[in-house]
C-alpha cells in the first residue's frame, strides 16, 4: 500500500517515509541522515545528487570507479564520497536492476536506509541487467545479484548453495546474524586473473559500507555438490558474527571466521567430527610453522614471514581457547556472540580488537577475551593450544587426528561440534 501511495502522492509519502526512517536511524543512534538521489540511465550509468530535506538536489561528483561484468556495471564502492548515514532514492528505467547494501525502506519502494561504516571498508553497487533472487533465512534474507557469465550460471544451483551455507549460521544462536545482506555473485570461469583454477569459489569478501554485503567469485561450471564442498561461503558469512574489526587487528575477524567455518560445517553435517578437527589442526600447523621474531600485531603491520597463515590461525586458536574456557564455565562462544548480536551488532560500529574483547567480556566473557588478546596478540609465538587439545582428547600424531574419549574435557570437544 505504501508503494502505491508513493506513485500517487510522492510528496506526502516522501514525508511519511522520511519520518519512519528518521525514527529508525534514531533508534540505532546513527544521527541525521544524508539525502542522496541516484539517477540511472539505460546504459547503467549513475548520476549522484546530494539533496536537502525537501529533496531539492544538486548533482555531485561520483566517487567510485566501474567495470563491466556481463550486462551490468559493477561500482567498486558506494558512488558517493561520505560514510554518513544516508537515505538513498533510486530512479532507474524499466528493465535496469540495482543492487545496493542497506535496508529497503518499504517493499517495492526504491528507497534505502544505509548505516554509517568505517572509512576503511568498501561497499558495492551493481546496476544493469542481471538475475535477482531473494533467499529467506528465518527472519533474515539475502538479496542476491547473479551477474552474467559464459557459460551462464544456474540460479537455482547458486540459490541452493547460498541458502545451505547461510543456514549454517543458525546453529550459533538460532538466527542469522544480519537482518538483510546484499550478495553479489560474479562468475569467473575463463577469466585470466583466476588462471586455470577449478576451485568452485576461488575468492569471497565481506563489505560493510552502508550495510553488510558479501561478494563471491564463483566458477559457474561447478555443480551444487562442488559448491557445497567449498568452505568459502561458510567462512564469509561467519564474518557477520562480528562487527568490522580494524585491519591491524585482522587476526580476530579472520581467526574467528576460520574457527567457525569448520565448527559450523561439522554441525551442519558437511564434515564429520574427525574432518573438522583435522582441518583445524592442519590450519594451526600452518600458522605455527615459523619461529617468529615479532608479535602477532607487529607481524600483521610489517607483513612479516608467514603473516597471513599466522593471523588466520592464531586468531582461530584464540577463538578455540576462548570457547573451551567459556564452556568450562557453563557458557560458550556461541552464547556470548548471541548477546553481541542482541546489543550491538546492527549499529555499524567498527572496533579494535581491544575494544571488542572488552565488549565481549561485558557480555559474559568474564575477562577471558581481553586476557587472551593481551597474552597472544603481543606474543612472538603461536598461541599455546597443546594443553587444551590434550584436555579435549584431540590427539595429533603424524598429521592424523584421533580422539581420546577418556580425556577430562572430551564432553566439551563433542559439544563444540554438535552445537
Amino acid at each position: 500500500m505504501v508503494a502505491e501511495e508513493n506513485r500517487a502522492d510522492g510528496g506526502g509519502t516522501r514525508a511519511l517515509m522520511k519520518r519512519v526512517v528518521l525514527m529508525l536511524l534514531a533508534a540505532h543512534s546513527w544521527g541525521a541522515p544524508q539525502m542522496i538521489r541516484l539517477d540511472i540511465d539505460q546504459a547503467s550509468r549513475i548520476a549522484v545528487s546530494q539533496c536537502d530535506e525537501a529533496m531539492r538536489c544538486t548533482e555531485s561528483p561520483m566517487s567510485a570507479s566501474t567495470r563491466s561484468v556481463g550486462r551490468a556495471l559493477l561500482y567498486d564502492d558506494l558512488p558517493w564520497a561520505t560514510r554518513e548515514t544516508a537515505i538513498v532514492e533510486v530512479n532507474a528505467p524499466a528493465g535496469v536492476a540495482v543492487s545496493l547494501p542497506g535496508t529497503r525502506i518499504a517493499p517495492n519502494a526504491d528507497r534505502y536506509a544505509l548505516m554509517p561504516s568505517s572509512r576503511s571498508v568498501g561497499g558495492i553497487v551493481v546496476v544493469g541487467r542481471f538475475v535477482e533472487r531473494r533467499i529467506v533465512i528465518g527472519d533474515a534474507h539475502l538479496d542476491v545479484a547473479l551477474l552474467d557469465g559464459e557459460p551462464p550460471a544456474d540460479i537455482d544451483v547458486i540459490e541452493a548453495w547460498l541458502a545451505d551455507a547461510a543456514g549454517h549460521l543458525k546453529s550459533v544462536y538460532g538466527a542469522f546474524p544480519a537482518a538483510r545482506v546484499q550478495v553479489v555473485v560474479v562468475p569467473v570461469a575463463g577469466r585470466a586473473e583466476f588462471g586455470a583454477s577449478r576451485e568452485a569459489v576461488p575468492f569471497g569478501r565481506v563489505l560493510r559500507a552502508g550495510g553488510p554485503a558479501v561478494q563471491f567469485f564463483v566458477d559457474q561450471r561447478s555443480t551444487l555438490a562442488q559448491l557445497k564442498d567449498d568452505w568459502t561461503a561458510t567462512h564469509e558469512f561467519s564474518h557477520l558474527l562480528l562487527p568490522y574489526v580494524r585491519r591491524s587487528d585482522s587476526w580476530m575477524s579472520e581467526g574467528f571466521a576460520s574457527y567457525y567455518q569448520n565448527v559450523l560445517r561439522a554441525r551442519a553435517g558437511a564434515y564429520d567430527e574427525t574432518t573438522a578437527w583435522q582441518k583445524l589442526l592442519e590450519g594451526f600447523e600452518r600458522g605455527r610453522r615459523e619461529q617468529y621474531e615479532e608479535s602477532l600485531t607487529e607481524s600483521i603491520r610489517l607483513r612479516g614471514p608467514n603473516f597471513l597463515m599466522r593471523l588466520y590461525w592464531s586468531g582461530a586458536a584464540i577463538a578455540l581457547l576462548a570457547d573451551v574456557e567459556l564452556r568450562s564455565r557453563q557458557t560458550s562462544l556461541d552464547a556470548v556472540l548471541g548477546r553481541l548480536n542482541a546489543c550491538c551488532l546492527q549499529s555499524g560500529q567498527s572496533y579494535s580488537a581491544k575494544a571488542l574483547s572488552r565488549q565481549l567480556d561485558t557480555l559474559g566473557g568474564d575477562g577471558i577475551f581481553e586476557a587472551l588478546r593481551v597474552r597472544w596478540a603481543n606474543a612472538n609465538s603461536f598461541p599455546d593450544i597443546d594443553t587444551t587439545l590434550r584436555d579435549l582428547g584431540v590427539v595429533w600424531r603424524d598429521g592424523v587426528v584421533r580422539f581420546d574419549d577418556s580425556a577430562r574435557a572430551a564432553v566439551l570437544r563433542r559439544a563444540i561440534m554438535a552445537g
